[in-house]
């Protein structure tokens, strides 16, 4: 028999602080009901008006193409002010009068979309690239974005044989047999994003909760079980009357996620190509919590050995771990416009992070 069966011992434990650095990656593709300020203001079916001033430079002016010369001749058109704005006027031309003409040497191309914009943010032939502050969600104070996700374990401790069919014999169940690499978890992640003033956005997220819990049991109607705890019925010989000889053995496992961020996005545009995103700077809080149980019972039944009346008895063996992980990280967000309204990326972040344990153990026989 066990020493003090009914005795209850509860240990605490604190791990010292340890530090760690982990890098994810999320992708992510959508629609958004507010196109991007690249998008709503430059897109070529706007119409004349809802574009910046320099924008409007080739309404003033007609070219004409000569194949013999291969030079292009440029007409003021009648619309044209006496004089244009300083930012119209083109290179190295300091004034003109109504009507000019203004040779070139190269014949007239098709402009691709993106250099074609960059004359409404940069004047005409222009060619930098550059980057610029955006909202991409235009004038909206807030937004709000939800998830699923689907995560998986994909490594675990090693495995532990708990019992044995028959005293030192095969063993029938360990720790593997919860089955801690097999399943998945789903869970919901939820952001809300509030606009605090231009290109600058607080996130508020929450992913979770993520639960995994697995069971294994074996039974012998022949009370034929015995326990790690004997070292398999060697030690006491036989074993002890709450986890030998018994008819049932079962161990169970548990475990929950929550993630929990705070961030800053501070939000650019490219001038030249499609493509947003974001600088991003916060703080994670991960809680991790686990439990491990591992029953056994024994039914009354006549000792083989002694030929004594043995149980019932049982056992309840159980183990509470709690992780907290605390830290600041950063990262990048970059979006990519595939046609107006649809973008398509993801999010690169990495971090140093702490983390505290708490183990509490108790046994119950």
């Amino acid at each position: 028999m066990m020493a003090n069966p009914t005795a209850r011992n509860v240990a605490r434990h604190r791990c010292p602080l340890m530090l760690i650095v982990l890098a994810g990656c999320t992708l992510a593709a959508g629609t958004s009901w507010a196109q991007s300020t690249f998008e709503k203001f430059y897109a070529p079916s706007d119409s004349m008006e809802s574009r910046p001033a320099a924008d409007t430079w080739e309404a003033y002016y007609s070219d004409t193409f000569s194949e013999s010369s291969g030079t292009t001749t440029r007409q003021a058109s009648p619309e044209q002010p006496l004089l244009p704005p300083a930012e119209m006027i083109p290179p190295g031309v300091s004034s003109q009068p109504v009507y000019y003409e203004m040779a070139a040497t190269h014949p007239p191309q098709e402009i691709p979309y993106e250099e074609e914009i960059i004359g409404s943010i940069s004047g005409p032939g222009h060619r930098g690239n550059a980057l610029i502050t955006a909202q991409r969600y235009d004038d909206h104070r807030f937004m709000w974005r939800a998830d699923y996700v689907r995560l998986g374990r994909d490594d675990s401790a090693d495995s532990i044989p708990l019992t044995s069919i028959g005293v030192d014999n095969f063993i029938v169940l360990s720790s593997a047999d919860a089955g801690l690499e097999d399943d998945d978890a789903q869970a919901a992640r939820g952001a809300l994003y509030l606009d605090l003033f231009h290109s600058f956005d607080l996130e508020l997220s929450w992913m979770g909760p993520l639960e995994w819990d697995n069971f294994a049991a074996v039974t012998s109607s022949t009370n034929s079980l015995y326990s790690i705890f004997s070292d398999f019925g060697l030690s006491p010989a036989q074993g002890f009357e709450e986890t030998d000889q018994a008819t049932d053995h079962s161990i169970f496992y548990k475990s929950q996620l929550n993630n929990y961020e705070l961030n800053t996005r501070y939000r650019w545009s490219h001038t030249t190509k499609p493509w947003t995103g974001a600088w991003i700077f916060g703080v994670r809080y991960v809680e991790l919590r686990e439990l491990l149980n591992h029953s056994t019972f024994a039914s009354e039944h006549i000792d083989p050995i002694t030929a004594e009346v043995r149980g019932p008895a049982e056992m309840d063996y159980v183990i509470n771990v709690d992780n907290d992980l605390v830290g600041f990280h950063f990262g990048l967000e970059a979006m990519r416009t595939v046609v107006p309204g649809l973008l398509i990326g993801g999010d690169v972040e990495a971090g140093v992070y702490g983390n505290s344990v708490k183990s509490n153990t108790r046994i119950t026989a």
